[in-house]
């Protein structure tokens, strides 16, 4: 299930959302799910998710993230590079990409989730 080829700007990265607390009312995702993990040397991990359909996104979801899926949110590669930051796409799990080259202070980066966060698309499972 890996995913061949070069980035492009019109592909779809999703990210899983674990926690609750994460999901708004009226089942929008809240932009902090978006925000990069300082543990993790402040990137955001997702799955390059462009051709597959719900069903195979939540497989992939099953297949590979240790707690229960509540929800995904994705958005366009075209919105990461739009905000300065990149895309790391490692492939470790198959599909699996980071996105790096976030701002270190908080508030920049939490601004700039809110921003991909109001492009994004919301599912909840």
């Amino acid at each position: 299930m890996a995913y061949p080829g070069p980035v492009t700007d019109d592909e779809n990265l999703t990210r899983f959302v674990t926690k609750r607390s994460q999901i708004k009312e009226g089942g929008r995702v809240h932009h902090s799910v978006l925000c990069p993990s300082e543990k993790h040397s402040y990137t955001t991990s997702v799955y390059r998710t462009d051709d597959l359909n719900r069903d195979e996104i939540w497989g992939l979801a099953d297949t590979n993230i240790a707690v229960p899926v509540l929800a995904e949110t994705t958005i366009k590669t075209q919105a990461v590079y739009e905000n300065d930051l990149n895309l790391d796409p490692d492939d470790i799990p198959p599909r699996h990409a980071n996105i790096i080259n976030w701002p270190h202070d908080r508030k920049q980066y939490r601004s700039i989730a809110q921003k991909l966060a109001a492009k994004a698309n919301h599912r909840i499972r």
